[in-house]
């Protein structure tokens, strides 16, 4: 998915709500604490606040005794579980803003851009950029969730979770996409995460698991695949946008080189056009004369497709010469490509729009 400018800024919204990548908003529930982070690890509190939840969420767990680390591990043990209820976790604040753990650090950028991931980061970056999913060639689905490396260089050394929990590291290729693309996700909801609600990774699993129970495994695995191949076809489409875009500068790079045989052509093209245009007109009313004689029965019908047989086929020579002959030019300046009239025509169209754009500025 191709984020938009909106995209980088802050989802928060003036009327208390959220908005994610997919345009939905999400109401926060005020929260008495805001988060804190340790020297060497992150963490936020997210129990205290929940204390002023309603009697009905009373009965979920707590995580007071856990250490990040005992957190991390939770996470990892229970990604697939989050990535089967995904939608779940789209549609709740406080779900999505439950922290995650992880802290990397990164030469050049440092902490900042991964300061309080939350749970709703991660399943917008799997789900929006197919890359951090990894499919092996039995289509197991694993989920990167450490980036570690230099974005400058290139050289990483990451990590991806499977279905038990299990943690093996793996070298992606265009780190710095990886970088940017979490960092940009993340980074949206850095103020959400300071005054809303959030419920801890515990929490959000007694809530999925009432809701849902724990059948869930396949589920993970067609929203991991899903989300793959769906960035794997709007990467293709970004892809041939690309390309065609870049062959339309170089034509018009190229064009521009030969401006003026290319308008020459096309003025002795137009004239002609209007020339056949009249002779046309004039065979024609001369065809519709002679129909007109052989329904009074003045010319017999031999006669009559005798007189136009030679009319009909100069008509369709008029109809297609000068195309053909206009395209012969063409590739005579470009032997080397297959340009055509239409081409040219575009490029001529384009030109007028841009001088007519420095004549209005010189005016201005």
């Amino acid at each position: 998915m191709k984020q938009t400018e909106n995209q980088k800024d802050s989802a928060l919204l003036p009327d208390n709500t959220m908005q994610l990548l997919d345009g939905r908003f999400l109401p926060l529930y005020p929260r008495e604490e805001k988060g804190c982070e340790t020297n060497n690890e992150m963490y936020i509190t997210s129990i205290k606040p929940y204390q002023s939840l309603k009697e009905e969420n009373k009965h979920l767990s707590t995580s007071e005794d856990d250490t990040p680390k005992d957190e991390l591990q939770f996470f990892l043990d229970n990604v697939f579980f989050f990535v089967a209820h995904a939608e779940d976790i789209l549609s709740d604040s406080r779900l999505f803003l439950a922290p995650v753990p992880v802290l990397c650090g990164l030469p050049f950028i440092g902490r900042n851009p991964f300061r309080y991931a939350t749970l709703g980061v991660y399943i917008e970056w799997w789900m929006h950029n197919g890359f951090a999913v990894h499919k092996d060639e039995r289509d197991k689905v694993s989920f990167i969730w450490a980036l570690c490396g230099s974005p400058m260089t290139g050289s990483n050394r990451c990590a991806m979770v499977d279905e038990n929990g299990l943690s093996t590291k793996i070298t992606v290729g265009d780190f710095s996409k990886h970088v940017r693309s979490f960092c940009r996700i993340n980074q949206r909801y850095h103020e959400c995460k300071s005054l809303a609600l959030s419920y801890s990774l515990r929490q959000v699993k007694d809530v999925l698991q009432n809701r849902h129970g724990s059948n869930y495994i396949n589920s993970a695995y067609r929203n991991g695949l899903n989300w793959q191949n769906n960035w794997l076809i709007n990467s293709k489409r970004e892809l041939l946008d690309t390309i065609h875009d870049r062959n339309n500068r170089l034509m018009h790079h190229q064009m521009d080189a030969h401006a003026q045989e290319l308008e020459k052509l096309v003025t002795q093209y137009l004239e002609r056009g209007e020339k056949n245009d009249k002779e046309s007109a004039t065979l024609q009313n001369k065809i519709r004369e002679a129909k007109q004689k052989l329904k009074l029965g003045e010319i017999s019908n031999v006669e009559y497709q005798q007189y136009i047989s030679p009319m009909k086929r100069e008509l369709d020579r008029q109809k297609h010469d000068p195309d053909f002959d206009m395209w012969n030019e063409i590739q005579q300046i470009f032997p080397q490509e297959n340009y055509s009239l239409d081409d040219v025509l575009m490029w001529m169209e384009s030109r007028k729009g841009t001088e007519c754009s420095i004549q209005r500025q010189k005016t201005d």
